[in-house]
């Protein structure tokens, strides 16, 4: 892939595609870390993470978060089965610089939708840097 220029690497991309990115089971040991670490007894979403990196961060590793947008829906309960899948919902340049839209959407095994992330990838690093040289 490192022969690829930057406009190839993102060509690659494929809107659409659900990606499986594992299933984790959230116990009630998990929630209470989480609680603790985020100083916020009564929280009731712990963070949710898959288990196995998105096809996006091998065409491009390294990445820059523009934007997150996270939406609960219902609080998991402890000991289900949660699976975590994502999807490109957008790609897009902007001043000739490569930006993703991913969305992660958790659901548990009674198929209640637990979450869903929306986040804007800056794919290209050095970007940042540009704005401050």
């Amino acid at each position: 892939m490192q022969d690829l220029s930057e406009r190839e690497r993102f060509d690659l991309i494929q809107l659409g595609v659900d990606e499986d990115l594992g299933t984790i089971v959230v116990t009630q040991s998990k929630i209470d870390e989480n609680r603790k670490a985020l100083d916020w007894p009564e929280a009731p979403f712990p963070v949710l993470h898959g288990t196995k990196p998105d096809s996006t961060k091998v065409l491009f590793p390294p990445r820059v978060n523009g934007r997150t947008i996270r939406q609960f829906f219902n609080p998991p309960i402890p000991g289900k089965k949660i699976k975590i899948v994502m999807r490109i919902i957008d790609k897009y340049l902007r001043d000739g610089a490569p930006y993703v839209v991913e969305q992660t959407t958790a659901t548990d095994e009674d198929g209640r939708i637990i979450e869903v992330t929306t986040v804007h990838q800056l794919l290209r690093t050095r970007k940042v840097g540009e704005k401050w040289a």
